[in-house]
């Protein structure tokens, strides 16, 4: 988690009611700092990141914080596995 997510997660705050009971997709989601921040509102979030490293780190965050909606998953955008852990929402 990286000062580069906390800018991002600082600019999402005005928009967290948008994000509130809905499916959410996170490209590109390193460690997940994002997703988890919208994980209390949403109906379901879903992170995928080509780093093994960073998908663990996501995961492991995500079950410390007692999240059950969230996933994350080694996946580079493109490949077919990623189109299919989209379709699969």
């Amino acid at each position: 988690f990286g000062r580069e997510s906390a800018l991002l997660i600082q600019e999402i705050q005005d928009y967290l009611e948008f994000f509130v009971g809905k499916n959410v997709l996170d490209l590109g989601c390193s460690s997940g700092g994002i997703a988890l921040e919208i994980a209390s509102l949403a109906r379901e979030v879903r992170g995928l990141d080509s780093s093994g490293l960073a998908v663990e780190w996501a995961n492991a965050a995500s079950y410390a914080q007692g999240y059950t909606n969230a996933q994350f998953v080694r996946a580079k955008i493109g490949e077919a596995r990623s189109d299919l852990l989209v379709q699969h929402r």
